[in-house]
């Protein structure tokens, strides 16, 4: 009998087209799971690294690599990670370090739960820098022994709130723009931090409340996009280490002059076009570079500031500079490229330590006779400037291993002035104007075995040693 809906005529046809529906999502499947088996896996913490290196272009043979080298020393073979290459990129560590250490905290965490006693890490210290890291565990908050961590260069975007719990955390490192030009706020509640080091995070502004870690004693903030201080930075009596380099400061605001247990406080490479007069209360800084800014003059008060060990100044726009003959214990001075038509008097009082003079492109003309007072001299740099005369004096300065005058405008040099230099390896003179007559040096002076240079001139004398080796010329010295 016919069925009412007349399917009985159709049955073969409509199983037919089921099998092939069935066939069709079969292989549909099939191609997905070979799919993804192809696709090598991604660990959830470590996005971007996988365990193929093949699948990245990674050729372990070609590296030197056998595989029985990849295996622990159980014989087991240990999770390796590999990075995709792309342009720019350092090739990727062969190291199993970071992903030890991830499983590692988590199983220290696991079993002391088990057994009612608190989490310990095997040191005081963890290290986890470097391993494209997108998140931490949780558990990393329950390692109460913790006082030092280093999280920078990964890939994260916030820190564990848990991370409150570590009290004995004393240090803490963390870089990268994945933080969204943010501090952390768990940061905040960190009070027994003494180092913090917030690098490279593209910041443009630091939170106010850095000013309640009143524990801080070093706080490096360095390359970042910061305009201005927060004033409640003013509350960390503590702070001896403050690094602000390579950022857009314009100015250095007057409470920076209450934090006096400052030693180190770097402003380099910023926006700066002056300082504050009370610059000079800070009177325990030993290091205050200010290189690379656009000052155009220095404040009186760092004559009092006589703790300096250098005085780096260079790449400003500096015409004079303040009496800082109290500066007894600088062993290095770098002026170079500024506006100075003279070298300053105050040099001839740091004679007793001063080992490195730097002056180079400026606009001196002459260089004083006082310079050979410098005793203790090992690196004396003129380049670029407008000397036309060197001071008999210059002979003095018998611990000289580098001399730069190129670039200037000598019209000869009197080889007498070196002879004594027995400890000189580098001596710069070109671009100056030699002449062959008789002004400049001597034929032959080069290849004298009595003159131990080996860096002379920018052509014909460049090296000395090539003259010794017999596959250059006597020396001879070109107009410029």
């Amino acid at each position: 009998t016919q069925s009412t809906w007349g399917f009985d005529s159709h049955l073969p046809d409509v199983m037919g087209l089921l099998t092939t529906v069935a066939i069709c999502l079969f292989v549909v499947a099939a191609s997905a799971l070979a799919a993804k088996q192809k696709e090598p896996s991604q660990d959830a913490d470590f996005p971007g690294l996988y365990t193929d290196p093949k699948a990245v272009g990674i050729d372990l043979e070609a590296l030197g690599v056998s595989p029985d080298s990849m295996r622990a020393a159980d014989g087991s073979k240990p999770k390796v990670f590999f990075q995709r290459q792309e342009p720019g990129m350092r090739a990727p560590e062969l190291s199993t370090h970071c992903y030890e250490t991830i499983t590692e905290i988590r199983k220290v965490v696991k079993t002391a739960k088990a057994s009612g006693g608190s989490p310990l890490w095997k040191s005081e210290r963890l290290r986890l820098s470097d391993c494209q890291l997108a998140r931490l565990p949780d558990e990393l908050g329950e390692l109460g022994n913790l006082e030092y961590i280093d999280v920078s260069n990964n890939r994260l975007t916030a820190l564990p709130d848990t991370m409150a719990q570590l009290t004995k955390l004393k240090y803490l490192r963390i870089s990268g723009e994945s933080y969204g030009a943010q501090v952390p706020a768990v940061v905040k509640r960190l009070s027994s931090l003494e180092v913090l080091e917030l690098v490279d995070m593209g910041l443009s502004a630091l939170p106010p409340w850095l000013g309640g870690l009143r524990n801080l004693q070093v706080l490096n903030v360095y390359d970042n996009k910061l305009r201005a201080l927060p004033k409640e930075l003013a509350a960390l009596a503590k702070l001896e280490v403050f690094n602000l380099s390579n950022n857009s400061l314009s100015s250095v605001p007057d409470w920076l002059c209450s934090l006096t247990a400052l030693s180190e406080l770097t402003l380099s490479e910023n926006e700066l076009k002056a300082l504050p007069d009370c610059i000079g209360d800070l009177v325990n800084l030993v290091w205050l570079p200010l290189f690379n800014n656009k000052l155009t003059a220095l404040p009186a008060s760092m004559a009092k500031l006589t703790g300096l060990r250098a005085l780096h100044v260079y790449g400003n726009a500096l015409s004079t500079l303040p009496d800082m003959s109290r500066l007894t214990e600088a062993t290095s001075v770098d002026i170079a490229r500024n506006q100075l038509t003279a070298v300053p008097e105050f040099i001839r009082a740091l004679a007793p330590t001063l080992e490195s003079l730097r002056l180079w492109d400026n606009k001196i003309k002459a260089m004083p006779q006082w310079i050979g007072e410098l005793s203790k001299l090992k690196d004396l740099d003129f380049f670029s400037n407008r000397i036309s005369e060197l001071p008999t004096s210059l002979r003095n300065l018998e611990n000289l291993e580098r001399l730069v005058l190129s670039n200037n405008d000598l019209p000869s040099v009197n080889p007498a002035l070196f002879s004594r230099m027995r400890s000189l390896t580098t001596l710069g003179l070109f671009e100056n104007p030699f002449t062959f007559d008789g002004t400049g040096l001597p034929d032959g002076w080069c290849s004298d075995p009595k003159n131990r240079f080996f860096t002379l001139v920018k052509g014909p004398c460049e090296d000395i040693r090539q003259v010794r080796e017999g596959t250059y010329e006597p020396c001879m010295i070109t107009r410029k």
